[in-house]
């Protein structure tokens, strides 16, 4: 699978420096990714995702949209609206949300951190 980040980083609107700077990367990290030259973690591909308001299947070139999940599609929809700068701040937020939601007691243990998906 190719990653179409190139592509919808485009569509969104935003510079490499600027995506790079949402996700705490630096801009080299997303030119090899862009160019398909360095792998991307599946915690990077939703944060990416996020960012650039697209699922994980557009990002990986599978045209699979959200069909059977009205809030997701309404959430992505709600999203595509924002400018970059906006983007940021609700993904810092769903962050939190995030962090906050696996410290709750009897929450599963996820993947270790590391585990690489393969997109390319």
């Amino acid at each position: 699978m190719e990653l179409q980040l190139n592509k919808l980083r485009k569509r969104a609107g935003m510079s490499r420096k600027r995506l790079a700077g949402m996700l705490g990367v630096d801009e080299s990290c997303v030119r090899l990714w862009e160019d398909g030259r360095a792998d991307v973690t599946l915690s990077a591909a939703c944060e990416i995702s996020l960012a650039l308001a697209c699922t994980l299947d557009e990002l990986v070139g599978q045209d699979a949209p959200i069909r059977d999940d009205p809030v997701a599609r309404m959430l992505l929809d709600e999203i595509r609206t924002l400018d970059s700068r906006e983007r940021a701040m609700v993904l810092e937020a769903v962050k939190g949300m995030v962090a906050s939601l696996h410290t709750l007691p009897g929450r599963p243990t996820t993947s270790p951190p590391g585990v690489i998906a393969r997109v390319a």
